[in-house]
């Protein structure tokens, strides 16, 4: 008997953990975890009715009732410094949809689980299908080539797109210039394709005939991807000096904000830091995120001084 095939998401184990949901948490007066699973009940439902994260003519109210929580969709709109939802003028949109949700992000989120086991069966020298045993596997290891561990990975990648494991291989011997980098813009744009579009076959394509147009392909997509990681570094960075800014004393709170505006005043004579802290008080989810940032060094600064 067959196993039921469910359909799912992606979801971080550590969703729970992130500032933002801790931030939700507060102002709709829940836990977290009633947070965790009425977004995960959202995007499970979203999911099922659009393919690049817009849904046309839905409202906040449409999203309140269907996970019974008044007010949710407007606090995900509002968190920061990345809200869960943007409201636009025909409806809705989840912003970076095609990274975490969608058809293009399970099949690439398959594809680098099937590689990390791959290399984890490399590096723990399992037998191989053939009936090595782990010590003979090992010494293969040691004797193939970089190169040749290279192809395997590609081999792996490619018959994950639905390649067939000839055409995979003779592929990757082929061009010794072929990378997993080549091949995962190869299979991403093949998803980006009509539905009735041969996959494996764009893919194979693809690699024979617009290796330039594939290297562009990667280039965006690392530069994209040092954007996000310089964008993920800000975003600790910040959910950092909020906690440092919680935790100032309340004495000491007038000190830290003449220090700040100080700091603030000499980079920039003209500004008035004093007016924006008195808007937010001191609640740092409230405070602008360079005025948390400045109050979180001339913190640090007098705590050192004593």
């Amino acid at each position: 008997m067959s196993r039921p095939r469910y359909p799912w998401i992606h979801v971080r184990t550590n969703l729970a953990e992130d500032p933002r949901i801790l931030a939700l948490a507060r102002r709709l007066g829940c836990d977290r975890f009633g947070i965790v699973g009425r977004l995960v009940a959202f995007w499970g439902w979203a999911d099922k009715h659009t393919a690049d994260g817009r849904l046309p003519g839905v409202t906040v109210d449409d999203i309140d009732a269907l996970v019974e929580c008044p007010g949710f969709a407007a606090a995900l709109c509002e968190v920061q410094p990345q809200p869960y939802l943007i409201v636009e003028a025909d409806g809705v949109r989840i912003p970076r949809w095609e990274t975490w949700l969608g058809q293009s992000a399970r099949r690439r989120l398959l594809t680098a689980r099937r590689v990390r086991e791959y290399r984890q069966r490399r590096k723990f020298g399992r037998a191989s299908p053939g009936g090595d045993s782990p010590e003979r596997q090992r010494e293969d290891d040691a004797a193939t080539p970089a190169s040749d561990a290279s192809a395997a990975e590609v081999v792996e990648l490619l018959t994950g797109a639905g390649v067939e494991r000839v055409v995979a291989e003779r592929l990757a011997r082929g061009d010794g210039r072929l990378t997993r980098e080549l091949v995962e813009a190869a299979v991403a744009w093949a998803d980006e394709q009509p539905r009735d579009t041969n996959r494996a076959g764009f893919v194979v394509a693809a690699l024979r005939h617009r290796p330039a147009e594939l290297e562009r392909r990667v280039a965006a997509a690392r530069d994209a991807q040092a954007k996000h990681r310089a964008r993920e570094a800000e975003r600790r960075a910040l959910a950092e000096a909020r906690e440092v800014v919680r935790a100032i004393p309340d004495a000491r709170w007038g000190e830290v904000v003449r220090a700040a505006c100080e700091r603030i005043r000499r980079r920039w004579p003209h500004s008035r830091p004093e007016r924006r802290f008195a808007r937010a008080g001191r609640d740092p989810e409230l405070l602008d995120p360079a005025l948390v940032r400045t109050a979180a060094e001339a913190w640090r600064e007098l705590a050192a001084d004593g």
